[in-house]
């Protein structure tokens, strides 16, 4: 992976961030919201950009209190039925988010389970 020289992120990389010369994990929550902020259309892509469980936590930490974005592409990432609940529950507080793609990750049924009961309850 190589990092591109006018950032210091580089999202493709195991979920780590460079700075100044050493790696630690990336924020996705900061990453998402300064998307969020910088996105006037309100749909937000992080296809495919390592997201695991964590990550989605920090997502959904975010989330609840987003008022920006209405759709969320999540597709090809590793979220499993821990960040899936997350994201459930982030829904609850967040009233402008109307779609939200978990396509190509490891949801199972717990998590699966986890995102019905929000969304119906």
């Amino acid at each position: 992976c190589r990092v591109p020289a006018t950032s210091k992120v580089c999202v493709r990389c195991e979920s780590f961030l460079f700075e100044e010369g050493k790696l630690r994990e990336f924020d996705y929550g900061a990453y998402f919201e300064q998307l969020s902020l910088d996105n006037s259309s309100g749909e937000l892509s992080m296809k495919g950009t390592g997201i695991n469980d964590n990550g989605s936590r920090q997502i959904s930490g975010v989330l609840k209190e987003d008022e920006n974005v209405v759709a969320l592409d999540l597709d090809g990432n590793s979220i499993g039925d821990e960040g899936t609940a997350a994201l459930a529950n982030a829904l609850h507080s967040n009233t402008t988010l109307e779609g939200l793609n978990l396509d190509l990750n490891r949801v199972g049924s717990r998590g699966f389970i986890s995102m019905v009961t929000q969304l119906v309850c």
